[in-house]
């Protein structure tokens, strides 16, 4: 985490933990989507927290294989039913 980060989720009223928590889902669902700025691989990803709460988060995974939460929101009405729909 780093000050640009987390300052941009909190915008979305989202912290860290949540964002964790969501992106370790054992349901979570992952897309990749081209490349960060660095060229490292970056993914979309609907999980949910332990609250409950769906989230959407866009991750780039840096090199060590190190993943870093570039955004984190509220999931959207349509992605919530998607995250339903695909994980049971």
């Amino acid at each position: 985490w780093d000050e640009h980060n987390e300052d941009h989720i909190a915008d979305h009223d989202v912290d860290p933990d949540e964002a964790e928590e969501a992106a370790t889902d054992s349901n979570a669902i992952f897309r990749r989507r081209g490349k960060d700025r660095f060229g490292n691989p970056r993914y979309l990803c609907l999980g949910k927290t332990e609250s409950g709460r769906i989230l959407f988060l866009v991750l780039d995974l840096k090199p060590g294989r190190q993943w870093r939460v570039g955004s984190a929101r509220e999931a959207v009405p349509h992605e919530r039913k998607e995250y339903r729909r695909r994980s049971k």
